[in-house]
């Protein structure tokens, strides 16, 4: 086809090491951000999952066993995460619940994190992250709740994917409306350049400023009342949150069963694909 012309030569990738034909509505520019072992998968991935900024997961509201115990812990033990000494740097409150034991802490991008282990005080709640979607491993469960308005960013995690990888519980929240949104990589400009992801160094290349994302820009999760998790696509998009009224949102972070996971997702997809954001399939 590439020879007789009757495509351009635009509607085609070259992805470890084979040539396959891209849908137009797919722009291959996230493949700048992503992680190299996440091509492969590409070729074989139904393309919808790409432009699906983030999905409710049909599953139970995930909440601790015990309220009264939750604030008991949180008030003794949360506290800043982060380095920055100024308040007006600090992005987070919160700690780690849970970190798989072979897992090296001090690798994590916050060295100033509280650690402990919840698991004995929520034994129900924990049963149920692990249920919610197929892992290969999980590495650890932590609580963030924002003191700052959070930029756009990805996750620098160990693998990127194109798709809804990233879990997220909303566990708490005062807002009346959403304050999570996710929005597209912005276009490429001599002012805008960030390096590719598998060459940045020192933190760069994550995100960029929230100024450079208008409000109608902006596709905020707005979850259904009968979950409060839901899957984002930490490899097309950004994700940042507005700072309002006091939230916590559960993250929980390690390496999806990719194939299986998808194949879990179809039932949410069919059951919620009204509450996905119409511009980001544009």
């Amino acid at each position: 086809m590439l020879a007789n012309g009757t495509k351009d030569f635009a509607d085609y990738a070259l992805i470890n090491g084979r040539v396959i034909a891209v849908p137009a509505d797919i722009d291959l520019a996230f493949l700048t951000h992503i992680s190299p072992q996440a091509w492969p998968e590409i070729t074989t991935i139904d393309h919808k999952w790409t432009s699906i900024p983030w999905l409710p997961l049909d599953v139970p509201r995930i909440e601790p066993d015990n309220w009264d115990l939750f604030w008991q812990l949180w008030n003794e033990k949360s506290g800043i995460i982060g380095r920055a000494a100024k308040q007006e740097d600090q992005m987070w409150k919160g700690l780690t619940i849970w970190t798989r034991p072979d897992v090296d802490t001090t690798k994590f991008n916050y060295a100033a994190e509280n650690y402990d282990d919840w698991t004995a005080h929520f034994p129900q709640m924990f049963q149920q992250i692990k249920n919610c979607v197929p892992w290969l491993t999980l590495e650890k469960v932590v609580l963030w709740s924002n003191v700052n308005a959070i930029q756009p960013h990805f996750d620098p995690d160990y693998v990127i994917f194109p798709w809804p990888d990233s879990l997220r519980i909303m566990l708490w929240d005062t807002n009346e409306v959403p304050t999570f949104y996710m929005n597209k990589w912005p276009k490429r400009t001599e002012t805008f350049n960030p390096p590719p992801v598998t060459v940045r160094s020192g933190g760069s290349g994550y995100g960029l400023g929230s100024i450079n994302v208008p409000q109608d820009q902006r596709m905020y999760v707005d979850l259904p009342k009968d979950t409060n998790t839901f899957v984002f696509n930490n490899g097309a998009f950004l994700h940042g949150a507005d700072l309002a009224k006091p939230k916590i949102i559960m993250a929980v972070k390690g390496r999806p069963d990719i194939y299986k996971w998808l194949r879990t997702l179809e039932s949410s997809y069919n059951k919620y694909k009204d509450y996905i954001p119409k511009n980001s399939l544009d």
